[in-house]
């Protein structure tokens, strides 16, 4: 099935060289949140899914909005598509002041590097997720905090703008999603946990120890991904709104120059191409298999990025109550 996001007439360079503007707009954002920080909520079901789809490099998720009467079995709620952002804490949609149930109060308005915007009112609504199962369980939650988008400007959404309707953002963060659901998460077999550290800056920061190309791990300085003493600056992140896994100048040539010397003993030539972003560092394009990694030296405090392609295939699962995130393999992982 075709996603709605996608654009036919796109050739995969197009849409490639869209994303590496997107990755250097989202460091360009990550910088200012950094630079930015240095100057009760009642749920129902314990484990919320819903439905989620990976297209023009975003992660976007199904969820159901507002009270409408229709006759069973018709569903009492409309389906928009959000964009899942593990770099902001604000929850919106966009509206219309005459087409929404939601329960509204005071103003609103979050803005993002590079332009876009989002104005309107602040309220809560009902969210319902719809498990995508046989049995078409779905799960309601009420109250949720969201703003109410009347005016948008300047989003450029890979892929048809139109279906995209806003943005849940879930970064540790009172407003966030994953805080206002305070909802714990089953437990599955084979799982890895690694603390998420503490940082004054609204990111999801952990300890990366080193990086390993064909099992053998590189010699990259540990200093390279380690938190500053203030949490401040450098360290290393996972954020959902990246295309692309972002490294420092030092650690990325590394990874290159690894790259290169396995594929030259498998005497495979090197195309001079841009490493632009199928598994979780390679993207094939007609004839050539490009990196997925790319080099980040204009911002020192900027930390590694661990962008959303190289989480493909995971469930990522961050517990605020213990402050660990946890990894989980899972070829099939069609939720949130």
């Amino acid at each position: 099935m075709e996603s709605p996001f996608y654009v036919k007439d796109l050739t995969k360079e197009q849409r490639l060289e869209g994303v590496l503007h997107q990755n250097d707009a989202r460091i360009n954002y990550l910088a200012a949140i950094i630079k930015a920080v240095n100057q009760s909520w009642e749920v129902a079901p314990e484990v919320i899914r819903s439905q989620i789809d990976y297209q023009g490099f975003h992660y976007t998720a199904k969820v159901g909005l507002d009270t409408i009467d229709n006759p069973p079995p018709q569903p009492n709620y409309q389906n928009y598509y959000l964009i899942v952002d593990t770099g902001s804490s604000f929850i919106w949609t966009q509206c219309e002041n005459s087409k929404t149930t939601a329960t509204m109060a005071n103003a609103h308005s979050a803005g993002y590097l590079g332009g876009p915007s989002t104005e309107g009112v602040l309220g809560s609504d009902r969210f319902t997720f719809e498990s995508g199962d046989e049995n078409g369980v779905t799960e309601s939650v009420y109250g949720l905090v969201c703003g109410c988008g009347i005016k948008q400007f300047n989003f450029n959404f890979l892929g048809n703008p139109s279906k995209v309707a806003g943005m849940i953002g879930m970064e540790p963060g009172p407003e966030a999603l994953i805080s206002q659901l305070d909802a714990r998460f089953p437990e599955w077999q084979q799982i890895f946990t690694t603390p998420l550290l503490a940082s004054p800056n609204p990111f999801y920061y952990m300890n990366l120890l080193g990086i390993s190309v064909n099992r053998m791990q590189l010699e990259i300085p540990p200093g390279d991904f380690s938190l500053s003493p203030d949490g401040r600056s450098r360290g290393c992140v996972l954020d959902s709104g990246s295309p692309l896994t972002s490294l420092p100048i030092g650690a990325y040539t590394k990874v290159k120059d690894a790259m290169v010397s396995y594929f030259q003993q498998k005497n495979l030539p090197i195309i001079d191409k841009p490493e632009l972003p199928d598994q979780q560092a390679f993207l094939y394009l007609p004839d050539c298999m490009c990196l997925v990694f790319q080099a980040q030296d204009r911002y020192p405090n900027v930390p590694a990025i661990i962008g959303n392609y190289a989480q493909s295939d995971y469930r990522v699962l961050f517990d605020l109550r213990t402050s660990t995130v946890s990894f989980a393999e899972d070829e099939h992982c069609d939720y949130i």
